[in-house]
């Protein structure tokens, strides 16, 4: 038995051996986001809440007794639905589905004290919805804005457990909770709890970001779709964005801590595991929309290489079947695309050029490539301006060289040529 906040006693059955032994029902359940979605497009929407939800559907007869549990004051088992078993959710959204499909008074009961009608805003799902989009759920902001700082590991799980339910609104948010989580991983028994003054300061950081969350829009129908791509050295982030009378929306944020061997990969290589989560995680826009990912980076020419091997050509195949097409970044506008683009720990200021275009020119990019054969070695090279536009140069060397070498001798080419165009700042990409 477990007491509730509201003095209520609750039976919690443990059903993991008898899970283990049901076959697991595929009937799909409905995607939040989309449901959530789909509110924004009316003025007005109307709120309803079933009564008990899963304990409004019986148990069969023959399959009582395999929900049995034992008290002090005998044996016993559920009559109705429990939570806990392994095919609740699908078996309640067959009835849900059944009775929304005719009448829903007929097989539901409804709960009249969760009735909401006509109203221009609501929750729904954990969400604020009206038509200009989707804002954060106020309770759950404010439960990370009332915490105290962590004292013991579990404060510090209970945190990040909050975090996890804003991360939608929450740009880098792996970035971000990165001392959280390098605090739990330091933890391999309680004693070992350490609360560092950087963890101190990025869960300050992260109330001031969490009380100024923006509001997500929703995309149309085949709306073109934008995608930033952001690489710190331990975390990668995305921001899914669309334009509405000239400014930038965002739609959806996305970020992921680096693991293991992750954490020593190139940029590229970063950038490109970013672009694949979020073609993951955000498996609906992509399928559903043209995609735009923009970008100084030459990861469109990386990726198309006939010769890329490895997770590279693992991540070529995963992102063919989506229409995803490349720009250059241009200048930036909004507080919000600023802030994801520009925004970076000192540490990893070397680790991408995104953070200096402040200071500096926008760069060109420049993009090589080789091989050998018998009778002398090519190269070429791709020169992409900060407007989009391309300059190709085939290049052929009268003498033999190994493929490193025939790279640096196009590397040293590309230089000569940018500098007679009077480039200041290049960003030369190679693979030797």
């Amino acid at each position: 038995m477990v007491k509730k906040h509201d003095g209520s006693w609750r039976m919690c059955v443990d059903f993991k051996d008898l899970n283990k032994a049901c076959p697991k029902d595929g009937y799909p359940l409905p995607e939040i986001d989309w449901k959530v979605e789909s509110l924004c497009r009316f003025p007005f929407n109307c709120f309803l809440d079933a009564y008990k939800g899963y304990h409004q559907i019986k148990m069969a007869k023959k399959d009582e007794e395999k929900v049995a549990f034992i008290t002090s004051q005998g044996i016993f088992c559920y009559s109705k639905m429990p939570f806990g078993l392994r095919n609740t959710g699908a078996t309640y959204q067959h009835l849900v589905d059944k009775a929304f499909h005719k009448q829903i008074a007929r097989n539901l009961k409804l709960n009249p004290k969760k009735y909401i009608f006509g109203v221009e805003e609501g929750m729904f799902l954990g969400y604020k919805v009206n038509t200009k989009g989707i804002k954060v759920c106020p309770n759950k902001a404010d439960a990370v804005l009332s915490l105290p700082s962590p004292k013991c590991l579990k404060d510090v799980q209970k945190l990040n457990r909050k975090l996890a339910s804003l991360n939608r609104f929450l740009a880098k948010s792996a970035e971000k909770s990165l001392p959280f989580f390098k605090t739990l991983k330091r933890c391999t028994k309680k004693s070992d709890f350490h609360w560092t003054e950087e963890a101190e300061s990025a869960f300050k950081q992260m109330k001031k970001f969490i009380a100024d969350f923006p509001t997500l829009t929703t995309p149309e129908e085949k709306e073109e779709l934008i995608v930033y791509l952001a690489a710190a050295k331990e975390a990668v982030s995305v921001v899914l964005m669309t334009k509405r009378e000239a400014k930038q929306m965002p739609i959806y944020f996305v970020s992921r801590a680096l693991r293991g061997p992750e954490v020593n990969y190139t940029l590229m290589e970063k950038l490109g595991l970013a672009l694949v989560h979020a073609s993951k995680h955000l498996k609906r826009y992509f399928q559903a929309h043209p995609i735009i990912v923009v970008t100084d980076q030459p990861i469109k020419q990386v990726l198309s290489k006939p010769e890329v091997a490895g997770r590279l050509q693992k991540w070529s195949i995963e992102l063919g079947e989506y229409g995803i097409h490349y720009r250059p970044r241009v200048s930036v506008k909004g507080q919000i695309l600023a802030d994801f683009i520009v925004e970076r720990l000192e540490e990893d200021s070397l680790d991408t050029s995104m953070e200096v275009k402040e200071v500096l020119l926008e760069p060109w990019v420049l993009f090589t490539d080789e091989s050998s054969c018998v009778d002398g070695s090519e190269a070429g090279l791709i020169l992409t301006n900060p407007e989009g536009m391309e300059f190709t140069y085939a290049l052929r060397f009268r003498f033999e060289t190994t493929n490193n070498e025939a790279e640096h001798e196009a590397l040293i080419t590309g230089l000569r040529i940018t500098e007679q165009m009077g480039v200041k700042n290049l960003q030369a990409n190679v693979d030797s």
